[in-house]
Parts: structure tokens; sequence; C-alpha cells
């Protein structure tokens, strides 16, 4: 049997009519203000999202279909979204309402590709697949915001299966979340007999490093004191490389004297500094 890539989420891919098949998390509903669009990329494609003056959130298309212009450049007018090159007219569902210059009846044959977005607990899903959408929450749960916690998006450069894996592994918990973090209590849970499956060891017992087998990056992501402090020791290191950079960089010769028989040459301008004040008695100069 041949192997299947089931990693990668591009249109047409094992992973990609999976993944398809749901609704999906594409922002947080905070960081989308009213009457603002913006570009986003999911699986592999490129979109436009949008809220109108309403207040409801929509992905349309990236391109306009007239010319190719990214939509997410042009600006929001009521609910609708008009295009910045030829300023055609696109609604929440896709569908062109005005295209200037052209003949009236002519935008009702015209449209952008629209696809099904909704709301819930702080983010905006939205559904990429074929055919109709499924039920909508993805997921029964109470509106209670104590529910659900709503953290900062971060770019995490691996695949969506490293991420399932990662979130299913709870092996590698009691390691790299033991410095602290939301997970820092697991570490704490009580052992048993001689050791585990979580790797915890028995008292009096060196413990059992599992967390070696398992993929490094999330491990380094969490490594001494999480976020907070990566982005110190970034700090760091970039001060430190500007100093060495500035530290051997090659200083510019003086400008030298014209010298006979040598190209003119402007003369770097002298700078004086102004006299000492003078102690004794001012003399009168003689003129010449």
């Amino acid at each position: 049997m041949s192997s299947v890539d089931i990693t990668s989420t591009r249109p047409g891919t094992p992973g990609g009519r999976f993944m398809r098949q749901f609704w999906l998390a594409i922002h947080r509903s905070e960081d989308l203000a009213k009457g603002h669009a913006r570009p986003i990329r999911i699986m592999s494609e490129d979109y436009t999202l949008y809220r109108g003056e309403a207040g409801r959130a929509q992905v349309l298309d990236y391109r306009c279909p007239h010319r190719g212009a990214p939509l997410h450049l042009g600006w929001v007018e009521g609910d609708a979204l008009r295009c910045l090159y030829h300023g055609w007219k696109f609604d929440c569902s896709g569908q062109c309402v005005e295209m200037p210059a052209e003949d009236p009846n002519f935008p009702r044959k015209v449209a952008a590709k629209s696809y099904p977005t909704r709301e819930y607990m702080g983010l905006v899903f939205a559904y990429f697949g074929e055919g109709e959408a499924p039920p909508f929450p993805p997921f029964p749960a109470s509106r209670d915001a104590s529910l659900i916690h709503v953290w900062n998006a971060e770019a995490v450069p691996c695949n969506w299966l490293q991420c399932y894996e990662n979130s299913a592994d709870e092996v590698h918990v009691a390691f790299v979340h033991q410095p602290g973090g939301s997970h820092a209590a697991i570490a704490e849970l009580p052992h048993r007999g001689r050791g585990d499956r979580l790797g915890h060891a028995a008292p009096g017992q060196a413990p059992r490093r599992q967390a070696a087998r398992q993929p490094a990056l999330h491990a380094q992501r969490h490594a001494r004191g999480g976020a907070a402090a990566r982005g110190l020791r970034r700090r760091r290191r970039l001060v430190g490389d500007l100093f060495q950079l500035h530290a051997h960089r090659r200083r510019k010769p003086p400008l030298a004297h014209h010298q006979p028989g040598q190209g003119h040459r402007q003369r770097r301008p002298r700078r004086f500094s102004p006299r000492r004040p003078s102690t004794c008695a001012a003399t009168p100069r003689r003129r010449r």
C-alpha cells in the first residue's frame, strides 16, 4: 500500500478534503473591527475577511472576479465590499450589486464566491467545503464566557496533524510544561508505584525522560519560561548582534587634502569650538 500524505491541506489532497468537512475557527472576533477588511490564508488558499458596518463578518474570494484585484484593498460600504480597481460592489452573498460605467442589467450576472461565516464565543468560523455546511455551532456548549478563553493567535510552523498529536499527547506535559503555564499543575499529580505511563517517577527515583522521544519543536517553544522569556532572549540576542555589527564596522577614512594632479574633492567643513572667555582685560586690536 502506497503512503498517503494526510498532513497537507491543499485543495484536492486527502487532508484538505477531510478538514474542509468542518466549521473552522479562522479569526478572533475582537481583531476584526467594523468597516474593515483583511486578507487571510486558510489551508494554502487566500480569502478576504471583512466586517460590515452592521457588525456581520463575512468571507469572500481573495480576488475580484473582474480584473483580479485583491478585494481586501477596497472599502466597506454598509454590509457590502467595493473593489478599489473599478468600483464593483459585492454584498455578503458575493453577488455584485453595483457596477459603475457598465450596463445596469449586467451586475446580476457577476458574483464573487462567498463562504458560510458565523461567530461563536469570540471566534469567527467559516466553512470551506462543498455542499451544505454542517450544523452550527460545531460543538454543543453553553455560552457562558467562563468556559472558553480566546488566547492570542500564533502562527505555529507545523501542519495540523502535528498540532493534533501534540494536544492528545499527555506524556510531554509533565516535562515541557513543568516550568509554568496552564499545564503546570499536571506535573504535580501523585505518582503510582515505580513510575506510571505519564513518565512520573516514584519517590526517590530519577524521572524517566520520555519527552526526549517527543517532537522537539513544541518543547523548544515552552522551554525556560515560555513566550515572555523567549521574547526577552530574542531581544537580547538582537541587541548583541547589533553591537557586534557596529563594533566590526569599518570606519570611513578621512577626506584627504587636494593634491596637484588629483581630482577636486570637497573638504569637510571644520568645526570651530567657541573661544573661552578671557580672564584679562580686553585690549583693542590694531587695525591692519
